[in-house]
């Protein structure tokens, strides 16, 4: 589960009466982990601000991710806000993309890398807007004068659906766990769960908060009548920072590490720019545990930069015992 919240303040005016609108603040307050933003407000003229910066979608987003708006009013303009009794439907990510293109064209036509209506999931991805100013033409004609705080949530849900006969035709199911914040569901999950963690490697301990991303992940897939029909395997070394991968190799595989030119020193990090070498290299059998079944394997490297994936490597072998599979 998942909580961001995005903080705008803004201040309308009745001047010539027509309503204006100018940014005051934008702000993240929460959800690092799966967006980031450097939106700033600054001051274009003597009259209007516009909103200047990028914000990242580290993660695919669906529909599981909720989204809430809250509008809160200060008459005054004294920062004493109270909750307005308006806000825009809550709904899933991609619908709330989708609406956007059918009400506010005037927004979304502003950003730059905007997802394209009808786009579900939406992939990981930078926004970016330059010199944005607020478009007033959104707003009802009566909306009070004052400084508003406009308030938007997004939560990850889960939603179970069922499927009686197995047939593939699923329907809904009336129970869910808990909406909450990624910190809390994951206590949540050592409260209620903890039988099942275990069976999890590099799951994180309970009370890290925020949660450490997890950059370097491999996966093991195999074909045992190799015939390129690859299926998971149950079995993977443990997903660590790119550092700590490289410890990894030197205390587990030292011989593996002893055939690559250039190949970082145990506890260098970062690790520097370099160029690796391999020459004539054969693969070292003596690491493979000898129940491992015989067949073709292929062996994904996904590397992950601020929760995107970056670079993907496959190598693909053959497990055999007398030249058979």
């Amino acid at each position: 589960m998942f909580v961001l919240l995005i903080l705008l303040q803004t201040f309308i005016f009745l001047q010539s009466l027509a309503i204006e609108v100018v940014y005051e603040k934008a702000e993240q307050l929460l959800g690092y982990d799966v967006l980031s933003s450097t939106l700033r407000v600054r001051k274009y003229n003597r009259t209007t601000t516009v909103l200047n910066g990028t914000f990242t979608f580290k993660v695919d987003m669906d529909d599981s991710f909720m989204i809430y708006t809250d509008f809160l009013h200060s008459s005054l303009g004294n920062q004493q806000f109270n909750m307005y009794p308006i806000k825009l439907p809550t709904m899933g990510m991609c619908k709330f993309i989708k609406f956007f293109h059918d009400n506010y064209p005037e927004v979304y036509q502003s950003i730059i890398n905007f997802p394209e209506k009808g786009a579900c999931p939406i992939t990981a991805r930078h926004f970016h807007l330059i010199d944005s100013i607020f478009p007033t033409k959104a707003i009802p004609p009566t909306f009070p004068k004052g400084l508003w705080k406009a308030v938007l949530t997004t939560k990850a849900t889960t939603n179970l659906f069922h499927s009686s006969l197995g047939n593939q035709q699923f329907n809904h199911y009336p129970m869910k766990l808990p909406t909450q914040g990624i910190c809390d569901f994951i206590d949540h999950v050592y409260d209620n769960y903890a039988e099942q963690i275990k069976e999890i490697i590099n799951f994180p301990p309970k009370g890290e908060c925020p949660v450490k991303l997890r950059e370097v992940q491999t996966d093991f897939l195999h074909s045992s009548l190799g015939n390129q029909q690859f299926n998971q395997y149950p079995i993977k070394p443990p997903t660590m920072g790119l550092c700590k991968g490289m410890d990894f190799m030197h205390e587990t595989y030292p011989e593996f590490v002893q055939s690559i030119i250039n190949f970082p020193e145990k506890g260098s990090c970062p690790v520097t720019a370099r160029d690796f070498h391999v020459i004539d290299e054969i693969f070292p059998t003596e690491t493979v545990l000898p129940t491992v079944p015989k067949g073709l394997w292929k062996i994904v490297l996904t590397t992950k930069i601020d929760g995107m994936v970056r670079i993907t490597l496959e190598v693909v072998v053959k497990a055999y015992s007398d030249k058979f599979f």
